[in-house]
């Protein structure tokens, strides 16, 4: 299962939690998590996100934001901090974000926790530690494919954890055998919800919840008035992502031929999943691989999302 099914099964219980999804461009990778492309009434552009907290009240819910990626373009309209995106439109991102939830209502009760898939490249001089296995039950088939054994961290990747509740300046110190890792995340959730670990590791994860004071600290928090861009890619930051037609240049001097990276392979599964929708979940799973075992360059890539698949990946219906 995954945490959206967890959080859905308590609906009709008192004070019952729920889920959404705001994304800044036109597709969300979290949308290939089983079940969530099911329930559109869940995900939505960021910009409508001011707008629906004001609707939230006191409901418990969690919500996942991701930026703009812009894959087409080579990621330079992008606001997910991604080579070859400027990292300055990453910072004003994450800036509209925090006062988009520090206007709010829900500000008061709040935990904006920002964070990244991977550490970008930078050396880490800590020795990754010891980590508890999954034990789910896909870890054999995957382990005996790729020899993994789940039973070690990666590297390290930044997390800030913001709230009322948080004193400025904190700098959580690591625990001997207790490490915070993304599962943190849903170890977190769980306890607060009373909901049922998925696996053993984000059962055994450490929880972010003994970070929180009791209490909301009073001051207020104020960021730059303005994030230093040049005029160029203020303008970039409100274009749509690159259309089919751009995207040629966007990628011109690059080995195209080269092997897919895991973002392109990513979104070409969204792409993928997008236009086999109406079918059974083993059926897109399967077509899907047979798609994917034929296209292993990013110009194959490129020309199936610019060709069959453009149209989810730049249409603004697809965004709402």
């Amino acid at each position: 299962g995954n945490i959206y099914e967890r959080i859905d099964a308590k609906a009709g219980t008192p004070n019952a939690p729920s889920w959404h999804i705001y994304k800044g461009g036109a597709t969300a990778l979290v949308e290939q998590v089983g079940g969530v492309k099911k329930r559109p009434d869940r995900i939505h552009k960021f910009s409508e996100m001011k707008g629906l907290l004001a609707g939230y009240g006191d409901s418990p819910t969690y919500n996942f934001i991701e930026p703009k990626y812009d894959v087409l373009g080579n990621y330079k309209h992008g606001t997910s901090q991604h080579p070859y995106g400027d990292i300055r439109a990453g910072e004003a991102f994450m800036k509209e974000v925090f006062e988009t939830i520090q206007g709010s209502a829900v500000w008061k009760d709040s935990l904006l926790i920002i964070t990244y898939d991977e550490h970008g490249g930078f050396y880490d001089h800590v020795a990754p530690p010891k980590a508890v296995p999954p034990g789910d039950a896909a870890a054999p088939g995957i382990k005996s494919k790729n020899h993994f054994q789940f039973d070690n961290y990666g590297v390290r990747v930044p997390a800030l954890f913001i709230s009322p509740y948080i004193e400025a300046g904190t700098v959580v110190k690591a625990k001997e055998g207790s490490h915070f890792d993304h599962t943190s995340i849903i170890k977190t959730l769980c306890e607060l919800w009373g909901l049922d670990p998925l696996t053993n590791r984000d059962r055994n994860a450490r929880s972010i919840l003994p970070e929180l004071h009791d209490t909301p600290r009073t001051q207020p928090i104020t960021l730059l008035s303005e994030v230093n861009l040049p005029p160029d890619l203020l303008a970039a930051l409100d274009q749509p992502e690159t259309s089919a037609e751009e995207s040629a240049k966007a990628y011109a001097g690059e080995d195209t031929q080269a092997d897919l990276d895991g973002m392109i392979y990513t979104h070409l599964q969204l792409t993928m999943m997008d236009k086999l929708q109406g079918l059974s979940d083993d059926e897109v799973a399967a077509k899907t691989q047979e798609l994917g075992n034929s296209i292993t360059t990013k110009a194959q890539a490129l020309d199936y999302m610019n060709g069959v698949g453009n149209t989810s990946l730049n249409s603004e219906e697809n965004m709402a």
